[in-house]
């Protein structure tokens, strides 16, 4: 499969043919799947919607919603994954940034730190 972030939708399509397999549309921002490129972990899809705020994790071979995850001012990073969690960040224009640690299953806030230095604009790495 080959997962791209293209404007208005998330889409999944056939390495081999090219062909359409699902795409998701059910985002928040006002320019939708925009500013990063999806992650796949585990049948899971993550990626964001910018000024939406939000974060959505489907099911990879579906495209069903998961669970979505609200930050605090733009969702901003690819997001990364490790041991059963994704870490997100999200960009506050004229403040700092958010490191968000999140359980892929559940979608829950496992710990958050607001105390970043200068503002937040690239992805985490593990």
């Amino acid at each position: 499969m080959v997962i791209t972030a293209t404007g208005p939708e998330l889409g999944c399509y056939n390495a081999k043919t090219g062909e359409k397999i699902w795409s998701f549309k059910n985002t928040h921002g006002t320019a939708g799947v925009v500013n990063s490129g999806p992650a796949i972990a585990d049948g899971m899809v993550i990626f964001n919607d910018w000024d939406g705020s939000r974060y959505y994790c489907l099911d990879e071979y579906t495209g069903d919603l998961l669970w979505s995850f609200k930050v605090k001012g733009d969702a901003q990073s690819v997001p990364t994954y490790a041991d059963g969690k994704f870490y997100l960040t999200s960009y506050e224009y004229g403040s700092s940034g958010n490191i968000y640690c999140v359980d892929a299953i559940t979608g829950k806030q496992v710990w958050k730190n607001s105390n970043i230095v200068n503002s937040l604009c690239g992805s985490p790495v593990y």
